[in-house]
């Protein structure tokens, strides 16, 4: 019988591999998302790319759409860290909830693919839980009510990305964020004393970034 010592070397050497199988994962299925778009990405072509067998990626994830989840969380996690960096530290509650909606936008503008995913990763129930999930802890928002108009804020903004992934270039990029800023302010009962500063403010923590979602600098 292996020592105790020995069991738990062999345990992380595992969990080692587990999560080393996963980033290769994760970083396959980007590439092929970004390459070919979600529906036309299959399992076996993640498996193909990453060169494991079935067993090795269902004991990780059970379904393509598990890892897409995963893939927009860190994403999600990323935004609000860089929303954390960039922005000023005495920033405005609106100018914080903002960011993360506004930067949808001005991603989408510049990616098909992340318009794409970013539609996708609306539309779905149970992504959507886990992204406002991190959305309220982030905000420390507790309050029913505001949660509530939170997440009306971010479904307007899903129909916005919409939009500019079905009709390229028909979306003022400025204008949107502006229309953004006005309606947190408005939905969240949060002060804006002036909208069009608060949009240079999130371009400029965008442009001066070197912020990179799903392997685009953006």
């Amino acid at each position: 019988m292996s020592p105790p010592l020995d069991r738990a070397a062999q345990s992380t050497k595992r969990a080692e591999r587990t999560e080393e199988t996963r980033q290769r994962i994760i970083e396959a299925s980007i590439e092929l998302f970004m390459e070919q778009g979600y529906d036309r990405t299959t399992t076996r072509q993640i498996l193909q790319r990453v060169g494991i067998l079935n067993g090795s990626l269902y004991n990780i994830y059970k379904s393509k759409e598990d890892i897409f989840s995963d893939i927009v969380v860190t994403v999600m996690r990323d935004t609000l860290r860089w929303a954390d960096a960039r922005l000023p530290p005495d920033s405005p509650l609106c100018l914080r909830l903002c960011f993360p909606m506004c930067i949808q936008v001005y991603a989408s503008n510049r990616s098909e693919r992340i318009a794409e995913l970013l539609v996708m990763a609306h539309k779905r129930k149970g992504i959507r839980k886990k992204i406002m999930e991190m959305f309220q802890s982030w905000t420390q928002l507790d309050d029913d009510e505001q949660i509530i108009r939170l997440e009306l804020c971010r479904s307007a903004v899903g129909g916005l990305v919409e939009r500019i992934y079905e009709e390229p270039e028909t979306v003022d990029e400025e204008k949107s964020m502006r229309i953004i800023v006005e309606m947190v302010s408005k939905m969240m009962d949060l002060p804006c004393p002036d909208a069009n500063r608060m949009v240079g403010t999130l371009m400029c923590a965008f442009r001066d970034g070197d912020m990179v979602i799903c392997g685009v600098r953006i």
